[in-house]
């Protein structure tokens, strides 16, 4: 149900490995961890609360950290649109919960690298989605 309430699209990879950001991560750039996890309450349906509370569409590309295993260890909000309503936080979690590349995806990462990624949110078929629950 998630791919039809947000459509993610996979961006350019950075070449970073190891601990460190990529240099195209600005300094005041939020990152958020999987322990972030642990202070929201994210499932498949979520909506910002204020972007759900204006109705509007949005989107946000994140920068993330691949691990060995496919999972994302950390993510970096590069930007959203409209600012302030809080896609950029939910794109990085929402990926930080649920996505992990397939064996595929892996070869093309070293581990430690970082890939960009960008989701997109349509208010109407969030709120359908929440009709049919």
């Amino acid at each position: 149900m998630l791919a039809s309430v947000i459509v993610a699209m996979a961006l350019q990879s950075n070449a970073g490995a190891g601990s460190d950001m990529p240099a195209d991560i600005p300094p005041t750039a939020p990152v958020y961890a999987r322990e972030d996890l642990k202070r929201f309450s994210i499932d498949q349906h979520y909506y910002p609360q204020k972007a759900r509370a204006a109705r509007v569409d949005g989107s946000a590309v994140v920068d993330c950290q691949v691990e060995p295993d496919g999972r994302l260890s950390r993510c970096a909000v590069l930007g959203e649109s409209p600012p302030g309503m809080g896609f950029g936080e939910a794109a990085a979690l929402i990926f930080l919960k649920y996505a992990k590349l397939d064996s595929n995806a892996m070869q093309a990462y070293p581990q430690g690298g970082w890939k960009k990624f960008k989701y997109v949110w349509s208010y109407d078929q969030w709120a359908m989605a929440q009709d049919k629950w």
